[in-house]
């Protein structure tokens, strides 16, 4: 049995961090040992307030964040299921102090597949209506089409265009482009950034 077909997955990053983007610097050097950048948005400096009445004893009904927020996208062999395990790992271990930062991460999509397990729903099922993780992805594949509710990227994320819209929603400030972030491999010489 021959390699899967590698299948393009886009994945978004919300780094709750007060830290510069050297801590960014250090995520991507982590994912390089697995994944080969195809495509990268430009980094978002974020602050904002979430919802965080997930458990019933939480008394905080919203806590403010800070932090950075980008995507990226791979063509990945591995299967879902691996790279999911690979992430949980990564996040693990580049937060050794969660007080002071922490790195969620969402797979919002692996090419076309639908997947429903306890750990792991793609295409991720609320990734449309959060600007963090929607407006990077339209940045570096705006064409890309959802495959349940069968709109590319752009037509989901048409009701936080506008600039007085876009400020509501996505409380972000342009910080530097994300390939600016990834380093030349000067042991195969080869930059891990392709071009689109």
């Amino acid at each position: 049995m021959g390699k899967p077909e590698p299948k393009l997955t886009l994945i978004g990053f919300l780094i709750y961090s007060q830290e510069d983007i050297g801590f960014i610097k250090e995520i991507l050097n982590s994912l390089s040992t697995y994944l080969k950048v195809f495509s990268i948005s430009s980094v978002y400096r974020v602050r904002g307030e979430e919802d965080r009445n997930e458990q019933i004893h939480d008394l905080r009904a919203k806590s403010r964040f800070e932090g950075f927020t980008f995507a990226f996208s791979s063509y990945v062999e591995m299967s879902v299921k691996e790279l999911f395990d690979r992430l949980q790992f990564l996040s693990t271990q580049n937060n050794p102090d969660p007080l002071r930062r922490s790195i969620k991460y969402k797979i919002l999509l692996h090419g076309d597949e639908t997947v429903l397990t306890p750990q792991l729903t793609l295409p991720h099922p609320t990734f449309h209506r959060q600007p963090a993780y929607l407006l990077p992805a339209i940045e570096i594949h705006p064409d890309l089409r959802h495959p349940i509710l069968k709109k590319t990227l752009l037509e989901l994320g048409q009701e936080y265009s506008g600039s007085e819209i876009k400020r509501t929603y996505f409380k972000g400030e342009f910080v530097c482009q994300g390939k600016s972030l990834l380093e030349y491999n000067s042991s195969d010489r080869r930059i891990t950034f392709e071009p689109t």
